[in-house]
């Protein structure tokens, strides 16, 4: 979602992985389309097959950038201590 902040994309388009996510893994979830509520898709009826597709984020989407942005960095800034106390409880 934070990749779409900043307008439409097209489904080759994607963002390259920035954490050791397989780079199947980002596909799968990019080929996901079925997501109403946060990203909408639209194709152009005057583009002759393959149509292009456009994601967008929805307001919806859009709402959760901030959110899972400070999630972020939390996760950034205590996510090895967070590890490590998981580790000591389990």
């Amino acid at each position: 979602m934070a990749a779409a902040k900043g307008g439409s994309r097209r489904r080759g388009s994607k963002p390259e992985c920035q954490s050791p996510t397989r780079k199947a893994v980002v596909a799968s979830r990019y080929a996901a389309r079925s997501s109403p509520p946060t990203v909408s898709g639209s194709h152009p009826r005057s583009v002759p097959a393959p149509p292009r597709v456009e994601y967008a984020l929805t307001g919806l989407g859009r709402s959760l950038l901030e959110p899972i942005g400070a999630l972020g960095h939390w996760s950034a800034q205590y996510g090895d201590a967070f590890v490590a106390a998981q580790g000591r409880h389990d």
